[in-house]
């Protein structure tokens, strides 16, 4: 069963996801043209590894998407809500998306393949007219009532948190909506198009997997630890693709997994 997502969701998904990552990114230049700091340079990154990889790295795509290790019912709550609300579409969608990515790679039916839609549409890419998530690959997903709640009512819920956030720039400044949502944001949408596109067609291959997955130090070192794609593919279930003992292939986000997870020999047990 395949579900159109601006159907499922009403409205024009594509679209109000892209003003998302223009918003973002007008945000941050203004910020940058008007009042930028080091200081304020360097707590944005912050943002974007705590928040935006904690929503959208930890939460969408090693939690959600692969069951890659098990948490307390309160830091799944957390990691579900931190994801929802970093602006880059619902759980259940991404997840889908991301399963037929995994299913389909580097066919004409994976909808973020660089060698079949060009590097530009990869990096660029969020939902499209092609992106038609096949829902029996979401059974797991979708019987849990809080990620179907917050998939059917997404946008009521983004835009709420991000109108907060603009009261809080208008009555005090312009901390909160560049620290909670422009860098998260931002950063986790280029660190998706770069894998994405980089990381399928540059670098080096530990297995021979049936996609065109690439293990890239550059993009390994720019997202914190996201860019073994290659190892990725070939063992999607494992919390970190940092397996080998190899001091140049890094993954500072397993600590964080270590520090979150409820069954720690069970998460070590994955490598």
């Amino acid at each position: 069963m395949r579900i159109d997502p601006d159907a499922w969701l009403g409205g024009n998904v594509a679209k109000k996801l892209k003003i998302n990552f223009a918003l973002s990114h007008i945000i941050i230049l203004y910020w940058a043209i008007t009042d930028f700091t080091v200081w304020g340079l360097l707590v944005g990154i912050a943002s974007y590894v705590f928040i935006g990889k904690m929503g959208a790295d930890i939460g969408f795509h090693r939690y959600f998407t692969h069951r890659s290790f098990e948490v307390t019912p309160w830091i799944r709550r957390y990691l579900l809500w931190n994801a929802t609300l970093i602006g880059h579409g619902s759980v259940l969608l991404w997840v889908a998306t991301h399963r037929i990515h995994h299913a389909k790679g580097d066919t004409d039916e994976d909808p973020h393949s660089p060698l079949h839609h060009g590097v530009l549409t990869t990096w660029l890419r969020s939902w499209t007219s092609t992106n038609k998530p096949n829902m029996m690959l979401m059974k797991d997903v979708m019987r849990d009532k809080e990620i179907v709640f917050l998939h059917k009512n997404y946008f009521k819920v983004f835009y709420a948190f991000f109108s907060c956030l603009l009261i809080a720039w208008a009555v005090g400044n312009i901390y909160p909506l560049l620290f909670l949502f422009a860098f998260p944001n931002a950063g986790f949408f280029h660190e998706a198009g770069m894998v994405n596109s980089i990381g399928h067609l540059w670098g080096y291959r530990t297995y021979d997997t049936k996609d065109n997955g690439r293990n890239n130090l550059i993009v390994n070192f720019l997202t914190f630890g996201n860019g073994l794609h290659n190892t990725h593919h070939a063992k999607p279930n494992m919390y970190t693709c940092d397996i080998h003992g190899k001091w140049y292939e890094i993954d500072p986000m397993k600590y964080i997994i270590k520090l979150i997870a409820n069954d720690r020999s069970r998460v070590e047990n994955k490598v």
